[in-house]
């Protein structure tokens, strides 16, 4: 089997896996897609791709395994030597897998990487995905270690001013919202949460009340008194608030 048709084939195979799906109807009326999958991770794929579920095809399928692999549509895919074609199998045997991954990969593709010669990239692209050794593992630990013993737990009028300021990015807390994080199940007024600043970027984040020790973040908080998840709606304007389809 040529790379190409490999293509070919996991176009067809995610195809496959959308096909699977069988919607699944709760007491409340709530309606949503389950997906019994044999190749990919399908639903996360088309979540991270924002690809709507309702018109799937397989020429979409072949544009999202063309996307994986590095191209940005399927006709670029098909118009490259067989050595950019090993490079990009390579890429989407090992990010299909994981969309975390993937991302990783696009920011290691940066334009020095674009500079190297096919051969070079496939020498780069076997040492980015290949199992890391214990040395290698023992590094990336400690400096995690440095960074996270470098990170400086804000207090003061600093912290107020990022709290403030992630409670209005994210549209729905209060000062006084009661919240459970999911990851500890500690429940707390969101003012109480723990406002770190990261070493690297400088940016701050809204971390659990009891952080180091649990690593939950905003997106972990879920409003004790509402049933509403803590996520902002599509909707919602930054200006104007909630539309009218959330006013009752």
């Amino acid at each position: 089997m040529t790379h190409l048709e490999y293509f070919k084939q996991q176009s067809k195979n995610l195809f496959r896996d959308w096909k699977s799906r069988a919607e699944v109807v709760e007491d409340d009326g709530f309606s949503y897609y389950k997906y019994e999958p044999k190749f990919f991770d399908v639903e996360d794929i088309l979540f991270h791709f924002e690809i709507d579920e309702e018109k799937f095809s397989l020429m979409k399928a072949q544009h999202l395994v063309a996307r994986i692999a590095g191209f940005r549509k399927w006709n670029d895919l098909i118009k490259v030597s067989s050595k950019e074609l090993e490079l990009a199998k390579i890429v989407f045997d090992n990010c299909s897998k994981d969309m975390m991954l993937f991302d990783d990969w696009e920011c290691y593709c940066n334009s020095e990487f674009a500079l190297l010669d096919i051969e070079s990239k496939i020498e780069a692209a076997k040492h980015f995905f290949s199992p890391r050794t214990p040395e290698e593992i023992a590094e990336i630990e400690k400096t995690e270690r440095k960074i996270k013993k470098a990170e400086l737990i804000l207090s003061g009028k600093e912290r107020e001013r990022f709290l403030l300021q992630e409670m209005r990015s994210y549209g729905y807390f209060k000062l006084d919202s009661e919240i459970r994080c999911i990851h500890c199940d500690s429940q707390y007024l969101f003012k109480e949460a723990t406002v770190i600043r990261s070493p690297v970027s400088g940016t701050a984040m809204v971390m659990c009340k009891n952080y180091p020790k649990c690593d939950g973040s905003i997106i972990d908080f879920l409003d004790v008194d509402d049933d509403y998840d803590g996520f902002v709606p599509f909707d919602w304007d930054m200006d104007q608030g909630y539309s009218s389809e959330y006013d009752s």
